[in-house]
Order: structure tokens, then C-alpha cells, then sequence
């Protein structure tokens, strides 16, 4: 089966690459810690050793809430703002971070090394970049249609009523369609990256062109594997924020042993997300290895051959 020789095969793939994994977590630790470290010192000189808890506990206190309004007002000004640079900043690390994943996720790249991830990283940036904003807005456009067009017609010479009783299932469909459409998005992004990791001189958008391509010429292998590991990921991501969430440490132990769980949940998600990569990378490698030894393809499981950097391996053609 295709599907779970790719979705294995990029698990060993993302647990080798384990090194680029933990400098995502690094970098993304690093920026939160931009933000939250001085809110957090701020909450800390704003009470600072005061009775302000205490006169909080038991009853609400006008006069320490007006005290205190003025300058939590200014906190929540400064961490608004934190909020947004973590947001843009984010959506160019992404692409950053990417790139040094597809780059050490290759077969070709035997040592998983850290120069590596982040000369790839370098390489394939501006190309990343554009990739993740053409096919954001492409997909974009498409699920503003999708959503928009119902409602449009629905919403036309009919009373509110009528289009109560009657638009809520259309709208309904709209609204699982383009949620169907986000592993369609995911693909034909995450085969651009991986065909363009593999080939530093090709454009972004030749690297768009293929993965739009790819999609669509292996839909029935490539759909199910990603739809497969979109569920499990969302399953992982609120099965996480559920449990810290219903948590409730007080001690100082009890708070360092939760922070420790949740970053180990973050990496755990982060390897999710490199295990989609490598998965991806390894369908389009399958795909790639086909085109060079048609001759192997109705046997073809993989062997390496250094000349040509993929990968085949052949029961009635051994090498």
C-alpha cells in the first residue's frame, strides 16, 4: 500500500531528523519568550509585594481595581502588540523553518546535521515564502467562493425567515466543503516545498506548478494519506490544549513539572508536523524515482543509487 509505505517511511524519515525538530522548537521557544518573559515581569512589578491578592480574595475591591485598571490597560496595549509581531514574525520563521525540514528530510541527505538544516533553510527561504502566500491566497479565494456564492443566492429575494429555515443547511455543506479543501491546500504546498528542496535552482513558481500537478495526478493515494494525518494531528492538538487546560498546578514543583509537560507536548506536535513533511517528501520522491527507472516500476520498493540521489529497490532487477 502506498499510503502506508509513505506515511512509515516519512516517520523514520522526521524521527532521524529529530536534531531539525528540536531547533524548531528552539526558535519558536526563543520568540514566545520575547513576549511573555516581560508581560510576565510586568504582572510581577504591577502587584509586586503589595495586599493587592488578599484584598482581591474575599470580596471585590472598587478602589485596588481602579488603581490597577491603568496600568493593566498599558500591559494589555504592549502584549496586543507582542501578539502581532509574534504573528508576522511567525509567518516568515515558518517558512524559514521549513525549509531547513524538506532540506534534511531527503533521502539524499544522509547526515541529518544542523549546518545543513540551516543552509537549506537559507536556500530555500524567499522560495518558501512565495510558495506559502500564492497558494494561502489562491485557496483563500477559492474558499471565499465556496462559502460566499450559497449564501449569495440564498440570501436573495427571500425573507429572513425563509432563509433561516433554508440556507442553514447550505451553509452548513459550504462550510465542510472548504474544510475539506484544507488537505488539498496542504498538499499541493507541502509537494511544492519538498520538489523545490530537492532542486535549488528551480523558481517558486515551477515549484507551485508541480505540486498543483502532483496533487491532482495522485489525488487517490495522496488525499486519504493527508486527510489521515490532518485528523490525527487535530486529534493530538485538542486532545493537548484539553488536558493542560483541565490542569491545575499551584506548587512551584507541580507549575516547572507542567511547563516541562507542555513543551514535550510541543515538540511531540512539532514532530507531527515533520512527520507530514517527510511523508509528502517521500510520495514525491516515489513519483521522481518512477520517471528515472520506468523499467523497475511494477516491482519497484527502493535502493539507493548515489549517482542519481533516490532511491529504488527491485526484486527482478537487483542492482
Amino acid at each position: 500500500m502506498k499510503i502506508l509505505y509513505n506515511l512509515k517511511t516519512g516517520a523514520v524519515s522526521s524521527l532521524r531528523s529529530w536534531k531539525g525538530i528540536v531547533l524548531n522548537w528552539l526558535i519558536l521557544f526563543i520568540l514566545i519568550s520575547l513576549v511573555s518573559l516581560p508581560v510576565r515581569s510586568g504582572f510581577k512589578s504591577m502587584l509586586g509585594s503589595s495586599m493587592v491578592t488578599e484584598l482581591l480574595q474575599d470580596s471585590i475591591n472598587a478602589d485596588v481595581i481602579t488603581d490597577l485598571l491603568q496600568p493593566f490597560m498599558d500591559m494589555f496595549s504592549a502584549l496586543t502588540t507582542g501578539f502581532f509581531l509574534i504573528i508576522i514574525l511567525s509567518f516568515f520563521l515558518n517558512a524559514f523553518i521549513t525549509g531547513g525540514l524538506f532540506t534534511i528530510l531527503r533521502d539524499s541527505v544522509p547526515e541529518k546535521k544542523a549546518s545543513v538544516f540551516f543552509s537549506g533553510a537559507a536556500a530555500n527561504f524567499w522560495s518558501f515564502l512565495v510558495i506559502i502566500i500564492i497558494n494561502i491566497m489562491i485557496f483563500s479565494l477559492v474558499t471565499g467562493i465556496i462559502i460566499a456564492v450559497p449564501f449569495v443566492l440564498l440570501s436573495a429575494g427571500k425573507s429572513e425567515s425563509s432563509f433561516m429555515s433554508t440556507g442553514g443547511s447550505f451553509m452548513r455543506i459550504a462550510f465542510i466543503i472548504a474544510a475539506l479543501l484544507i488537505p488539498l491546500m496542504l498538499l499541493t504546498t507541502d509537494y511544492a516545498r519538498a520538489w523545490k528542496a530537492d532542486r535549488p535552482e528551480a523558481g517558486a513558481f515551477s515549484a507551485i506548478g508541480f505540486g498543483f500537478s502532483k496533487t491532482f495526478k495522485s489525488f487517490f493515494t495522496s488525499y486519504p494519506m493527508m486527510l489521515l494525518l490532518v485528523i490525527i494531528q487535530a486529534a493530538f492538538g485538542w486532545l493537548t490544549v484539553s488536558k493542560l487546560l483541565s490542569a491545575k498546578p499551584s506548587a512551584g514543583g507541580a507549575l516547572f513539572l507542567y511547563f516541562i509537560l507542555a513543551q514535550i507536548l510541543f515538540i511531540v506536535r512539532l514532530w507531527f508536523r515533520a512527520w507530514r513533511y517527510g511523508s509528502v517528501t517521500a510520495a514525491m520522491q516515489e513519483s521522481e524515482t518512477k520517471k528515472l527507472y520506468p523499467e523497475y516500476e511494477s516491482d519497484m520498493t527502493f535502493v539507493t543509487d548515489p549517482e542519481k540521489n533516490v532511491i529504488i529497490q527491485s526484486e527482478n532487477h537487483p542492482l
